[in-house]
């Protein structure tokens, strides 16, 4: 389970028009303590990275809207980063990577790689999305 939680030792007092004094603090997560009394369950959502070329681009932002309509977290790269680089890191952050390229921009499809599995396998977008939301969260 991730849990977030911060604190230290601060010297900020002055900032705000007071004296200079030491003090400390921490700050947790209130969705962490609901999970922790057994109030809520975490659960992961599914993360689909949209990987694109430059061609593929205006196609990959409507596939991501598509994603995104159906209620599926999608990310896209927005740094312009080759192909190989944004599937590296949607390797590391994502459960599906959406590649569309060339092709796929002309003919309206979408490449689904299973980042788990390695399967991979040529979808129209709603077929994508129905894919996705058949294997839920990791």
């Amino acid at each position: 389970m991730d849990w977030t939680i911060g604190g230290g030792a601060y010297r900020l007092a002055h900032l705000f028009g007071g004296d200079d004094v030491a003090s400390c603090g921490f700050a947790i997560g209130f969705d962490r303590i609901m999970i922790s009394l057994g109030e809520t369950q975490h659960k992961k959502d599914t993360v689909v990275a949209i990987v694109c070329t430059n061609e593929g681009r205006n196609h990959a932002l409507e596939v991501a809207r598509i994603f995104r309509a159906a209620g599926i977290r999608s990310e896209m790269d927005l740094m312009e980063r080759g192909l190989g680089a944004q599937l590296a890191h949607a390797s590391k952050t994502a459960d599906f990577a959406i590649v569309i390229g060339r092709r796929e921009a002309e003919s309206g499809n979408v490449t689904l790689k299973n980042l788990h599995s390695g399967e991979q396998k040529t979808l129209d977008p709603e077929s994508a999305v129905a894919e996705v939301g058949l294997h839920g969260a990791r």
